[in-house]
């Protein structure tokens, strides 16, 4: 999504570099239009850009798809985020042994326990959570 106008926020997701790029507008009217009409470089009303590291990127994607009681192919992980499902695995697994999420050969889904306890469920997928730490070190292609 792209955003317009000052303080606005845009996403734009390449899935077949395995990227999300987020960035926001200057927040201020008076200073957007300023930096907009300046006639100087067409990004200046930009505030700040930042591109999403992997492990961000499969959060980001588990925080959507796991909202979803029928759950989400499998395949659309890799579709979604460019990213190999595997990078995900160890959190997971977790996740199964501790009864939040069901799995089969095409379908990832939160049980009932898991729904209950969403923010429980995507913890998993977190920076602080060991079985993710190793998602960082992985860059796109």
């Amino acid at each position: 999504y792209l955003g317009i106008g000052a303080g606005a926020h845009a996403k734009i997701s390449n899935a077949e570099h395995g990227c999300i790029e987020r960035s926001w507008k200057v927040r201020h009217p008076r200073q957007y239009m300023e930096r907009l009409l300046d006639g100087g470089d067409a990004a200046a009303h930009i505030g700040e850009r930042r591109r999403l590291e992997p492990a961000d990127v499969i959060l980001e994607f588990m925080m959507n798809a796991f909202r979803l009681n029928e759950g989400f192919p499998a395949s659309l992980f890799q579709q979604h985020t460019g990213l190999p499902l595997a990078l995900a695995e160890p959190a997971l697994r977790q996740g199964e042994e501790r009864g939040l999420i069901s799995r089969d050969a095409h379908t990832i889904r939160p049980t009932p326990l898991g729904q209950r306890f969403l923010n429980d469920l995507l913890a998993l997928f977190m920076d602080d959570n060991p079985a993710r730490r190793h998602i960082a070190i992985v860059t796109p292609p």
